[in-house]
């Protein structure tokens, strides 16, 4: 009797110790997940902003050409 309780104590705990691991790599698992989705929403978000970045660069560039014309410069020059 004694050597099964040793044996029975010996696979409870190779069952925890497995159990323990198998735990930590599944929480490990939603935890890059969740990372991962975290990230995809930064991505998103700042790609929305370069967008509304490179949108707004247009039209400041338009506006500088259309400031730099030859006629918009000569009439600031008479005035």
């Amino acid at each position: 009797m004694g050597k099964m309780n040793n044996l029975e104590k010996k696979y409870k705990l190779i069952f925890l110790l497995g159990f323990s691991v198998l735990f930590c790599l599944a929480f490990f698992k939603v935890h890059i997940k969740i990372q991962t989705i975290m990230l995809g929403y930064e991505i998103g978000r700042l790609k929305e902003e370069e967008y509304h970045l490179l949108k707004k660069r247009s039209s400041l560039t338009m506006a500088l050409a259309q400031l730099t014309t030859k006629d918009s410069l000569s009439s600031l020059i008479q005035e």
